[in-house]
């Protein structure tokens, strides 16, 4: 019953880790190309997409990718299983006082979307440029950035870097781009494919490492 089916999820886990490991050695691009790839492709599925349509679509850029089918097939394993048995939030939702911090203004439906009704979407590339985030920060000082669920802190920025380099780096990605120095890990979960969730359970984005380096598009 229950513990069958958690042995079950914690070896194809662990498959999946090992095959997502080979998957990334197999690139020609290295690391950086199937993580940016990855993403892509993660953030322009269409939630009505079927199992086909994704399927289609992982087939794709498999082949483009030139990854083995056999590899790709069992890494994907990560992505279900991943999720399974953890209600998402802690069953919670964003507090509401986000659609008013900083005076940005953000849409509350899409927060709590994206936040704790997803795993691999995300709003629209630009979206903070489009509420004036930077703009809102104090340039001078590190600004801490909180779970908007259970108000934990996630990240410290800028740190080892100017506010100018930390703004310019999150605006040619599309998304506010943190690096290790400026994460509190104890507070972060970084699943082996990438995927990254606070401890309350919140969705938060993607690690997709550039320069050699990780870096957490949130």
């Amino acid at each position: 019953g229950r513990q069958a089916f958690g042995k079950k999820k914690d070896a194809q886990q662990a498959a999946a880790k090992e095959a997502w490991e080979q998957l990334n050695a197999q690139s020609m691009d290295g690391s950086d190309g199937v993580n940016e790839s990855m993403a892509s492709l993660s953030l322009a599925a269409s939630p009505g997409w079927t199992g086909e349509d994704y399927k289609g679509k992982l087939n794709l850029w498999c082949q483009q990718n030139k990854i083995p089918p056999v590899v790709f097939t069992t890494a994907l394993l990560c992505m279900a299983s991943a999720v399974l048995g953890k209600e998402q939030c802690g069953g919670g939702a964003p507090m509401e006082s986000i659609t008013s911090y900083l005076g940005i203004g953000v849409s509350y439906d899409t927060a709590d979307r994206i936040c704790c009704h997803n795993h691999h979407l995300a709003e629209h590339w630009g979206y903070f440029q489009t509420v004036g985030l930077f703009q809102r920060l104090d340039s001078s000082n590190i600004t801490v950035f909180y779970d908007s669920v259970c108000g934990i802190p996630l990240f410290l920025a800028p740190k080892g870097r100017t506010f100018d380099e930390w703004k310019r780096e999150s605006e040619s990605h599309g998304w506010p781009s943190f690096r290790p120095e400026e994460i509190v890990s104890e507070n972060v979960i970084i699943h082996p494919y990438g995927r990254m969730e606070s401890k309350c359970g919140t969705h938060l984005g993607h690690n997709l490492p550039s320069g050699g380096r990780d870096r957490y598009c949130i």
